[in-house]
This record gives structure tokens, sequence and C-alpha cells, in this order.
């Protein structure tokens, strides 16, 4: 539980960056573009997710579950190593051309006139972008993994840094899709200069392209688990946001993704939490039933309380909030906060239990539970939209985490008492 508590420390130092930048960039949004700006924004980012999802959530999951135990120099960690990175080669080459196939979709609101020559400039640094991000990403898996957290640190910093250096560089100087555009290989840049150093001090023996299939194979069911995710929030969500601008109008919408954009910033420290100090530990003990239960009780209760009270004082305060990180025009998204709260503290809290899913390898649980989540989500913002109207769609998200909380918690209720 100490050492819980100490990761939970360096985790504590990375949200602080990363939030902060994240803030900025949504204030720097909300001050150039308006509502409509702030839309766009969450939409350009899930259009990200749906890159870094698969790596995010299934096969980096997977390199930290099969690389923790394994020390750097032996042919299980080079063949770990290998066989994620080729995945996740595969997934940026089979995700740009699934994008691709329809752009009108995807595109269209960042870059109005696809067909124009000169939008070729814009597309060809979208790409690169994208992967310089998943790059990123894979190298600071590898440290996570192997606790190397002041690498981790440095690198997520600079991450956090470099795309809002870029954003702030052009936001008032340019359109939107530019500032976006900016923001995206922002981010992504640190791997050039910090990752692919660090990179050949600790893990040149990569170059020995030492893959095994087994090893390929046990990744795949990581990127299975994966795929349930990017269906089931990313795709989900994308739908979702475009039924809202199409039912409310951009400005409408902007007001519920002001709310949206709220949780964003918490649940990325309390995921944050999770990856460098919950999820490693969880898998580290998965051979010792009576250490998984007495370490994962106690993270359970504490985190859930401090989550909860964490999002009552944000409840008290949310009016000042808005006016701090948006502007007067946002106060309606205050409206819409009783509902996102209340679901948020069951996502947030559900996830402890869902990463003991994905750790323990429990494939058609977890994808089934997802699948069955997002059915659920998209069939309530339908309804409850129909019948509430804008409100709808936060009540929708109360319902399908409420449920999704019960279900995990009486699944795995012997870890909990």
């Amino acid at each position: 539980m100490w050492k819980f508590v100490k990761l939970t420390g360096w985790s504590a130092v990375s949200v602080v960056f990363r939030t902060g930048s994240t803030l900025v960039l949504n204030k720097l949004v909300a001050l150039s573009y308006g509502p409509a700006g702030i839309t766009l924004l969450a939409h350009f980012q899930n259009l990200i997710a749906l890159f870094t999802t698969l790596p995010n959530d299934g096969v980096n999951v997977g390199v930290i579950r099969f690389l923790a135990p394994e020390k750097p120099d032996t042919a299980n960690f080079r063949s770990y190593l290998v066989s994620g990175l080729v995945l996740n080669l595969l997934i940026f080459i089979l995700v740009s051309s699934f994008l691709l196939l329809w752009p009108e979709t995807y595109f269209e609101p960042f870059i109005p006139g696809l067909g124009e020559p000169e939008k070729t400039g814009w597309f060809l640094a979208f790409f690169a972008g994208i992967l310089l991000l998943q790059a990123l990403f894979f190298v600071m898996t590898v440290w996570q993994a192997k606790q190397q957290l002041h690498w981790y640190l440095l690198m997520q910093i600079g991450s956090a840094a470099g795309g809002l250096a870029l954003a702030a560089s052009v936001a008032f100087s340019y359109s939107l899709p530019i500032t976006l555009l900016a923001y995206l290989v922002g981010m992504g840049l640190p791997v050039l200069i910090l990752g692919l150093w660090r990179w050949r001090k600790t893990s040149a023996a990569i170059l020995k392209l030492a893959g095994q299939r087994k090893h390929f194979r046990q990744l795949l069911v990581f990127l299975g688990m994966g795929a349930s995710v990017l269906i089931s929030s990313k795709l989900v969500d994308f739908w979702v946001r475009d039924y809202m601008m199409n039912s409310f109008g951009v400005k409408e919408s902007g007001f519920w993704q002001a709310a949206a954009k709220l949780s964003d910033n918490y649940t990325m420290a309390f995921l944050s939490v999770l990856g460098l100090a919950y999820y490693p530990q969880l898998a580290a003990r998965l051979g010792q039933p009576a250490s998984l239960k007495e370490f994962i009780r106690p993270v359970f209760w504490g985190l859930g309380a401090a989550a909860s009270a964490g999002l009552l004082l944000f409840y008290f305060l949310r009016e000042w909030v808005l006016l701090l990180l948006f502007q007067p025009e946002f106060l309606p998204a205050a409206k819409l906060l009783p509902y996102q709260l209340t679901g948020d503290f069951f996502k947030l809290t559900s996830w402890l239990l869902a990463y003991l899913t994905m750790a323990q390898e429990k494939v058609k649980l977890y994808i089934g539970v997802n699948l069955v989540s997002a059915a659920l989500y998209g069939l309530l913002v339908w309804w409850f939209t129909q019948t509430f109207g804008l409100s709808g769609v936060v009540q929708a998200h109360f319902w399908r985490y409420l449920l999704f909380w019960l279900f995990l918690f009486v699944w795995f209720r012997k870890y909990l008492f």
C-alpha cells in the first residue's frame, strides 16, 4: 500500500502538468472560437482517440502486463517489445485506411472541401502527428512497465507542453483546424527529442527483432479487448456528438461538451493513477490471490471515497470553475453537471474493477460488458434527448455507468469485503 501511495505521488506530478495544459487549451479555444470551438476540439480529440485507443487500451496494456515481470536483457522482453511495436504499426495502417474510406464523416467538420489540393498538406501533417503520438505512447509504455517513472514523467510533461505551446502560437492568427493540427503535432514532438535518444540507451535490443508468434498471439488478446473499448467509447462518442450537433446545433452541444470537458480533466487524473500506480501492481499480483485481494480492497474503497469527496467539491464550485476555465457564455453547462458528476463517480470507480477484468484476461466478460454498455448508452441518448432535450445526454451517461458499476461490483464482490 505504501508503494501504491508513492507511485500515486509520481502520477500526481504528471497529472498537474497534463491537466494544467488541457485546461489552458480549453480556455484558449473557448476564448478564440466560443462554444462551437469546444465542440470541434472534443470532436478532434475523439478523432485522435480512434487511433490511440486500440494501442493504449489494448496492445500497450498487454505490453505492460507481460514486460512487468521480465528483465530488459531477456529474449522474452525483446519478443514482447517487438510484437507490441509491430501491432502498433498495423493499427496505424488499418485505422488510417478505415477513416480514409469515409473522409466526409471523420474530417469534414475540420477541413470543408476535402477534394481541394491545398488540403493535402493538412492530411499529411495529421497522419504524421498521429504516428509520432503512437510512438510516444509506446515508449512511455515500456518505461511504465519497468517503473522508470522519472523518464515517463519527463516525456509526459514534454508532450503536454509541446501540444499547448504550438497550439497557442497559432490560435489567434489562424483558423481552428490549424490550431488543432498544431496541438496534435506538438504533443508528439518529444518522442523525436527525448524518446528516441533514451530508447537507444535502454532498449537497443529491439533492433534484433526477436519476436515470437506466441507472444504476438498473447498481445492479440489484449488487442481484442482494446477494440471493444474503441467501439464502446470512442466510436460511440463520435456518433453521439454527431447526433447532438445535428439535433441541437454546434453551440448548444458546446454546453454539453463543456461539462464533458471538465469531466475529462479529472478522469485523466484518475486514469493516470490507475496506469502508473494500480495496474502494474495488479498484474504483478495475479498469481497471489490473497495479496491481490489485500491490495484491491483498500485501493477501491480509498479511491472511491476520494472520488466522491472531489466530485462533491467540484459540484459546489461548478459556476466558478466554468467561469475560470471557459467564459460566462458557458454557464448554462452548470445545469448539466449533477447527472454528469454522479455518472462520473460510477464510471471512475467501476474502472478499478474493469482493470482487474483486463489483467485476468477475462476476454469475453470484458468485451461483452463494454459492448452491452455502449449499446445501452446509444439507446438511452436517443430516448432521453427526445424526452428531456439537451439534459437527456447526461442522464443517459448516469444510467449507463450506474448499471456498469453494479454489474462489476457484484461480479468482483469477493475482492471488496
